[in-house]
């Protein structure tokens, strides 16, 4: 019963950080003012694709982009920062053939993000 109980317990501290980190990120997610314009448009060329977004309506420190190859619901990994000023990036690391989606977040110095904007769909064509 001993060993039972033991190991029993140890599964909870690896719990107890997940849902930790889970929240954390939730506070860090609703933490910064506005997003970026839900109005991310997007150009597709057989060798990048071109992000451009209206500015946050509040003060930020950057902008961060996000990618899925996936998904349009995610998991999306960071692609890049941004700073305050930009309004567009142009990520040239795609294949042909593949499909992708993107999000952008702003941050404000404390690094907390705003929500993410709608995912975006860029198909690149095949050669």
């Amino acid at each position: 019963m001993g060993a039972h109980s033991t190991s029993r317990h140890a599964k909870h501290p690896a719990l107890l950080r997940g849902a930790c980190l889970l929240l954390l990120a939730a506070i860090a997610l609703i933490g910064c003012g506005s997003a970026p314009s839900q109005t991310t448009t997007v150009q597709v060329t057989s060798h990048s694709v071109t992000l451009s977004w209206v500015a946050s309506a509040t003060k930020v420190s950057g902008y961060a982009v996000y990618r899925s190859t996936g998904d349009p619901t995610g998991p999306f990994y960071p692609l890049a920062i941004m700073l305050p000023a930009a309004t567009q990036y142009i990520d040239t690391s795609v294949a042909a053939g593949q499909t992708y989606y993107y999000t952008v977040t702003a941050f404000d110095t404390a690094n907390l993000q705003s929500l993410p904007t709608l995912a975006v769909t860029a198909a690149i064509p095949s050669n």
